[in-house]
């Protein structure tokens, strides 16, 4: 939680009033203050995840940095930084939410009952039974490949999963009911995000970018800024970008180069179709519908209707404590890479090209269904020897 009672770092004192805050919004600024932006940007992302105080060291030295590369003051730069922090202040840059404080310690029973999840043959199915308890009603598969792409995290390259429908189908609350059952560590959750704060932000390996409603295909572009970082995290697990900052004795400028570090698990939605995107982007994606069916509006109306007669009918505690046992439970899981024994009789119409990508695809659905039942599967302790991350295990599926 960022606490907005102290406005000093090393002797600086910023004006509480944000008068000493420079204008970000032009298009005519100085490069050293719109790439200062971008840095506040990626830094409140960061602090926002990981829970730090604009006063704690970190903060300020990273504040320091940013002053060093672009020539602001460090005073100014904290008053942006306080009032980007400050909920509904204006129309900030970029507005950042986690999903809320680590789990406490649990409980004996708590802890028999993640071992006895994490053994459970039936999971997916005790994952739909949470997902309606949560007040999701929608498509089945949708819920279970919320829990793939919640996992897919751990795989040691990096995914993307789009929820498409119209405005009001549900895209944003299948989502939001998956990252109620996962540790608030692993979420990095942001609105408003600008095209280039996403080159900004450190290592977040084996997370999950949880990106909110993407920008629009424009017609006769093939790729956009935005889609083009998106799309290169997924292909290359990393975003590099090179910039020219102030030397920090003052004496001319350098190149410095920034690195957004993955595997990561990036979750998005639109009210486009895939068919309205570039190739570049469609098909290396996995697309989930949402449900609009008028079976599925009567279920979400009838959800609607009961909460306002009785809004404690499941009381509160009890679904606080099942978001518990998923939490931990995702908190234990391994990131493995997995051996598929019998990868070589999974095939897809080869006649068309996108068959390439479409089959990375289908195999990251087995290699996450074998990481969430990774507790019943044999793991060797052979290193993969392919893959440039050689610390990653195979993860055989096979039954113990």
């Amino acid at each position: 939680m960022i606490r907005e009672d102290e406005t000093r770092v090393n002797g600086d004192e910023a004006n509480g009033d944000g008068s000493n805050e420079f204008n970000l919004g032009d298009n005519d600024i100085p490069e050293g203050v719109r790439l200062a932006q971008e840095l506040l940007n990626a830094l409140v992302t960061r602090i926002a995840a990981a829970g730090w105080h604009i006063d704690d060291l970190i903060v300020s030295q990273a504040l320091h940095d940013i002053e060093t590369k672009t020539g602001v003051k460090r005073r100014d730069l904290k008053t942006s930084l306080k009032n980007q922090l400050k909920p509904n202040k204006g129309k900030p840059q970029e507005q950042v939410k986690t999903a809320g404080p680590v789990a406490p310690e649990l409980t004996e029973e708590e802890k028999t009952a993640v071992e006895a999840l994490a053994n459970a043959p039936d999971i997916y199915e005790k994952h739909r039974e949470i997902f309606g308890l949560l007040g999701y009603r929608g498509r089945s598969d949708s819920m279970d490949s919320a829990l793939n792409s919640s996992v897919a995290r751990l795989l040691p390259h990096s995914s993307g999963f789009i929820d498409f429908g119209e405005s009001g189908s549900g895209k944003d609350a299948l989502q939001d009911a998956e990252e109620k059952l996962l540790p608030p560590e692993v979420i990095i959750s942001t609105t408003s995000l600008s095209e280039n704060a996403i080159n900004y932000l450190g290592d977040i390996s084996h997370s999950i970018l949880k990106m909110g409603e993407l920008p629009p295909p424009v017609p006769g572009v093939d790729d956009t800024p935005a889609w083009s970082y998106f799309r290169q995290l997924i292909s290359a697990n990393k975003l590099e970008r090179i910039t020219t900052v102030k030397r920090g004795d003052g004496r001319g400028f350098k190149n410095e180069k920034y690195t957004t570090k993955g595997p990561v698990s990036i979750w998005a939605t639109t009210t486009r179709v895939s068919q309205e995107f570039s190739d570049e982007v469609a098909n290396r994606v996995s697309w989930r519908p949402t449900d609009e069916s008028p079976e599925t509006t009567g279920a979400v109306n009838a959800i609607q209707a009961a909460s306002a007669a009785a809004p404690y009918l499941v009381p509160k505690e009890k679904i606080e404590a099942e978001c518990r046992i998923w939490q931990q439970y995702q908190r234990e899981l391994a990131p493995y890479d997995v051996l598929i024994p019998y990868a070589g009789s999974v095939s897809l119409n080869p006649e068309h090209i996108t068959a390439r990508r479409l089959m990375p695809l289908t195999l990251d659905y087995i290699k996450t269904s074998a990481l969430i039942h990774q507790a019943t599967r044999h793991i060797s302790l052979k290193r993969s020897l392919h893959l440039q991350q050689p610390a990653f295990p195979f993860l055989a599926l096979t039954q113990k």
